[in-house]
């Protein structure tokens, strides 16, 4: 079945870039130590930040629209590049008055066109999200995984080269980065829109359909996002770096295993879109007890052996980590059903439903957070995740049993 081998190189595709990319940082770190490695980030900082807000959830309105309505498919690519052409511009600019404000604080002893570069980024990062929406709504994944494997090859390449021919500045590396980013995404731009030329069209209706329903989904990853992260600013605002450090070290190994959910609900949703509801029932439960069943016996083992790997990972100074992680891994298990429950239902046509549960989450992990970190530090920020996360699950098991109608032992019986 299809689904399975798009799962399968899709694993395939996020290890080999894991693996490149941590061999990657682990050259950088040799070669341009710590303050380079700092302007290297500098210069990433704006770029990275604004695309990941700026997209406004139109490239789930696309997949959704490439599935439901297929006969309007010249119409949606035209449309979307339309979007993303005025969302880009706009975003480049943003990101580029922002370099001047903060030239001082950011870029500090980097020549000013480290500005123009880390704006320029904007480019490959805005339109990569629209050929991996095109690719996953036309059902064609197996090229999004090709891209994402041949731009980390690639961008590990030339500065592994650059490194060993010319000793390059952190600008160089950045500007040669860059440039292969961009020529990666040209490609995969070129093959996802297959013979359609790319153009700019004016429908007023339909942009209004596409944001009604992406900004849905922007707000359901926004509020995910804040949920999952925020708890690391709330540490350091009442306690010290040092419980960061331990924080930083718990989540970094619970985040092995929600890359498994992550990955099956990027497959998942394009699949659910535009399916039968017997279809799209049989794949969820499917997928769910695959999900569940792969990082419930993940937590199993990261908690029998957790202090072993912290000690032999990290070192004994990092001992602290441990009964945050322990702690945190009940929300990780709830984090396996809860990322293909929003997949499903998101892409049966309710994403307000996943928003309205992962708002709530977020809530009640930021209260839970400000109250109890003061007193308990990390062990609590633990705590209040695992409560938060089982929260969102516990809502979204809920909508899927009222929508689908099937049992919700099918999301965990093998």
């Amino acid at each position: 079945m299809k689904v399975y081998i798009d799962l399968m190189t899709s694993f395939f595709a996020r290890i080999f870039s894991v693996v490149i990319a941590l061999i990657q940082s682990i050259i950088l770190a040799h070669y341009l130590l710590p303050k380079g490695r700092g302007e290297l980030a500098s210069i990433m900082y704006f770029p990275t930040i604004i695309s990941s807000f700026s997209h406004f959830g139109v490239h789930w309105a696309i997949i959704y629209y490439l599935r439901t309505e297929r006969q309007n498919k010249d119409t949606i690519l035209k449309l979307g590049f339309s979007i993303f052409f005025i969302l880009t511009l706009v975003s480049f600019l943003f990101t580029f008055f922002l370099g001047l404000i903060f030239y001082r604080r950011i870029f500090t002893s980097l020549p000013k066109i480290s500005i123009l570069i880390s704006s320029l980024f904007i480019l490959p990062l805005m339109f990569e999200n629209l050929s991996k929406a095109i690719f996953r709504g036309t059902q064609r994944i197996i090229y999004t995984n090709l891209f994402q494997i041949v731009k980390a090859f690639s961008i590990f390449a030339i500065i592994f080269i650059s490194i060993l021919i010319f000793k390059p500045s952190v600008v160089v590396i950045t500007f040669l980065m860059l440039t292969i980013q961009s020529l990666v995404i040209f490609v995969s731009i070129f093959f996802s829109y297959k013979g359609l030329k790319p153009t700019l069209i004016i429908e007023k209706d339909y942009y209004l359909k596409m944001f009604k329903y992406g900004l849905k989904m922007y707000a359901f990853s926004m509020f995910l996002s804040l949920c999952y992260r925020m708890d690391i600013g709330i540490i350091k605002y009442f306690r010290s770096f040092e419980e960061v450090g331990y924080y930083v070290t718990s989540v970094s190994l619970a985040e092995v295993l929600w890359n498994i959910p992550n990955i099956v609900s990027f497959v998942l949703f394009p699949y659910v879109v535009g399916s039968s509801t017997e279809d799209q029932n049989i794949i969820t439960t499917k997928m769910s007890r695959f999900s569940a069943f792969v990082v419930g016996i993940g937590c199993i083992l990261l908690a029998i052996f957790s202090k072993f790997l912290i000690v032999f990972l990290y070192g004994k100074e990092f001992l602290n980590s441990v009964l945050p992680l322990i702690i945190l891994l009940p929300g990780i298990f709830s984090i396996s059903i809860q990322q293909i429950l929003g997949a499903d239902i998101s892409g049966r046509g309710y994403p307000g439903i996943v928003a309205k549960a992962t708002f709530l989450g977020f809530f009640s992990n930021l209260i839970l957070n400000i109250l109890l970190i003061p007193k308990f530090g990390i062990t609590a920020a633990s705590f209040s995740s695992s409560i938060s996360y089982t929260l969102i699950a516990i809502m979204l098991i809920y909508s899927f049993k009222k929508i689908s109608k099937e049992k919700i032992s099918n999301l965990f019986i093998l």
